[in-house]
């Protein structure tokens, strides 16, 4: 059977009922993007906050790391790389998070947004400029 016959045999306006909630006769079945988006993030999170995970130290061998939070961009030319669909939401996550800075192991003074008002080698560019030389 080719893709075009199943599509075509699928009743998809019954998935819509399947979403519907238990208490309204649905199965209560959620937002299949929403809690696939939940799921990478939450990896992504473990893997920049957690260092002595075995998978994640197997993920930063295998890809290298960016700087002490994230690994480099997945460039296999494979199409389908559970990494790759997972460090693709890297920069949402890095952007909606707050870093605190602890012992400064982790941290980076010019490059990370440590204190919430931006990046230091961008906001103090002269300053930072001072500083390399």
């Amino acid at each position: 059977m080719e893709w075009e016959q199943i599509k075509e045999e699928l009743p998809l306006g019954e998935w819509k009922a399947l979403t519907v909630g238990k208490q309204f006769g649905g199965l209560g079945i959620g937002n299949l993007k929403i809690q696939s988006k939940a799921l990478r993030m939450k990896w992504l999170w473990r893997l920049s906050n957690e260092d002595q995970l075995l998978w994640g130290n197997n993920i930063k061998a295998k890809y290298g790391q960016e700087d002490k939070w994230m690994t480099k961009e997945v460039t296999t030319p494979y199409r389908f790389s559970p990494w790759r669909s997972i460090r693709s939401m890297w920069s949402e996550l890095r952007d909606d998070s707050k870093i605190k800075v602890f012992d400064g192991n982790k941290t980076r003074f010019w490059k990370d947004n440590w204190h919430g008002v931006g990046i230091l080698d961008v906001a103090f560019l002269e300053v930072f400029n001072l500083a390399l030389h």
